[in-house]
């Protein structure tokens, strides 16, 4: 019998539970809203892409403010405003049962600026798609420019995350190459600190400019960047370390198991 004394407990917990939770929803709908909080995750990002003021303007804009009734915010109609914005990555709306409405903002995190030569300039994100530029906020990152044909544009919005797909545009190959040479160099502190530049020269090869040293890396395409990069770590600990970081011009790590250096 216990287990029907458990059963009958527990429904009418729920039950309960439940008539509690309508009563709250009902008192809502006829409560102004007491007030707006957003939180934006500027700390975790480390960008100033969107504004407290701006998500305050857009909801304002939209007729809400904190005297409106609660009843009258559509909170699908504003998250969806929020996640049209190109710089926010996600966006949630919620009340709280004391009648406040919260917003929480996640940024979008750029991790590449590409230089196009037909004039366009716009970040590559972690999720690896392209970001438009924003007028509120410069991102200080990785860039890439030189023989870069890539305009900025919704036939170019593919995951570069992924690999190619038979019906991608030729220059996201070009692209998904700069998102892994910009993942790599994010997630390793050294080369964070010590690569600021990829240039594509006339021949299609990709380059790696340094912070520290006056010489050029060449990997050709990120194919294999891992196994190159750890070539050049091992490079820059037992070779460069004891002829000094402007010893060359070139340092070539297209080449299989090969680091072919051109002197000055």
């Amino acid at each position: 019998m216990n287990w029907l004394k458990n059963s009958i407990y527990w429904v009418l917990a729920l039950l309960g539970l439940a008539v509690v939770l309508g009563f709250v929803r009902s008192e809502q709908q006829r409560m102004s809203c007491q007030g707006i909080e957003i939180d934006i995750d500027h700390n975790a990002s480390g960008n100033r892409f969107v504004s407290e003021e701006g998500i305050r303007e857009l909801i304002s804009d939209l007729g809400y403010n904190d005297s409106s009734l609660l009843s009258d915010i559509d909170i699908q109609q504003l998250e969806n405003r929020l996640n049209n914005n190109p710089s926010i990555l996600k966006a949630d709306a919620y009340l709280s049962i004391p009648g406040k409405l919260l917003v929480d903002i996640d940024q979008r995190k750029p991790i590449i600026r590409v230089f196009s030569n037909d004039g366009s300039s716009y970040y590559i994100d972690e999720e690896g798609y392209l970001m438009p530029l924003s007028p509120a906020y410069t991102s200080r990152i990785l860039v890439a420019n030189g023989a870069i044909w890539a305009p900025y544009g919704p036939s170019s919005q593919a995951d570069l995350s992924q690999p190619m797909a038979n019906d991608s545009v030729m220059a996201n190959d070009l692209l998904r190459d700069f998102y892994k040479v910009g993942m790599a160099v994010q997630n390793n502190p050294f080369w964070q600190a010590q690569i600021n530049q990829v240039f594509r020269n006339d021949l299609g090869d990709l380059e790696l400019i340094p912070r520290v040293g006056n010489h050029r890396i060449i990997i050709g395409t990120a194919d294999n960047l891992d196994q190159k990069l750890k070539k050049l770590m091992i490079f820059y600990e037992k070779g460069l370390s004891k002829t000094g970081w402007n010893e060359y011009s070139v340092i070539n790590l297209k080449f299989h198991n090969q680091v072919v250096c051109t002197k000055k």
